[in-house]
């Protein structure tokens, strides 16, 4: 298993432009760099691959690093899963506080349900995608 090596600066936002992570700040004024790129190796629809990161970005936090979503797309279409983050805390030399985190996707339970008719039960596609990288040993520090 490997870590991921991300370019790290003094803010969350330039941090987040240098990797291609996506920006949060959540209503308590935590700052959290959430890292997709494990959905670009998944066959997935524009929608689906959305509803992932929207949900996840809803509900992924500190404390809860397992996202369930579920989404029903049209008559004929749904889906669901599950998505798992590793946290990457990123501390100040200086002030010695939490700066950000950075949330990388680690593992992705994703089904797919599709039927032909709305008389038709739904047929299912089940794809599972691990990472490859572990959890961090040791926080980050800029």
């Amino acid at each position: 298993m490997q870590t991921t090596n991300y370019k790290l600066s003094k803010t969350g936002q330039k941090t987040a432009i240098e990797n291609k992570l996506i920006f949060h700040k959540n209503d308590i004024g935590n700052t959290y760099l959430f890292d997709f790129s494990l959905l670009d190796v998944m066959v997935l629809s524009d929608i689906e691959k959305n509803l992932i990161k929207e949900s996840s970005i809803k509900s992924v936090s500190a404390c809860n690093k397992l996202d369930f979503y579920g989404c029903v797309i049209d008559n004929f279409t749904a889906c669901d899963g599950k998505a798992l983050y590793n946290m990457h805390k990123v501390y100040s030399n200086k002030t010695w506080k939490r700066v950000y985190c950075i949330m990388e996707l680690s593992k992705v339970e994703h089904n797919t349900l599709s039927r032909k008719s709305v008389y038709d039960n739904y047929s299912n596609i089940n794809q599972v995608t691990t990472g490859g990288t572990c959890e961090p040993f040791s926080d980050l520090e800029i």
